[in-house]
């Protein structure tokens, strides 16, 4: 559900909000070169460090770095004792990702 909400989010608020091609939203996934995380990992792992969740990148046995997030922040029991804490590292997390989508959205719109 987080890559679902993250993706259409990020379209909403640049092609819809600020009139960004999908074009330059689908360049903000695409790894340039390969072994390099791309601009959407890169804020994500922002996200998280901002929100408190421990990640960090990592290479694999191929050279690529891979993204990671601390286990314990791995889809936690929503009927255990850490859901209401687990709701608000959510809410930061996506708080913090999408003040970071409007921010790159509006870049370069003030002059349009």
């Amino acid at each position: 559900l987080w890559t679902y909400r993250i993706c259409t989010v990020l379209l909403e608020k640049c092609v819809l909000n600020h009139h960004k091609s999908v074009h330059e939203v689908a360049g903000l996934l695409i790894r340039e070169p390969p072994e390099q995380p791309s601009w959407l990992e890169m804020q994500i792992h922002r996200a998280c460090e901002e929100a408190g969740i421990p990640s960090r990148f990592s290479a694999d046995e191929n050279g690529f770095e891979v993204f990671h997030v601390d286990e314990a922040y791995h889809q936690p029991d929503p009927h255990g004792d850490n859901s209401e804490m687990s709701a608000a590292i959510e809410a930061r997390f996506f708080e913090v990702l999408f003040a970071i989508f409007d921010e790159y959205a509006a870049a370069g719109q003030e002059g349009s």
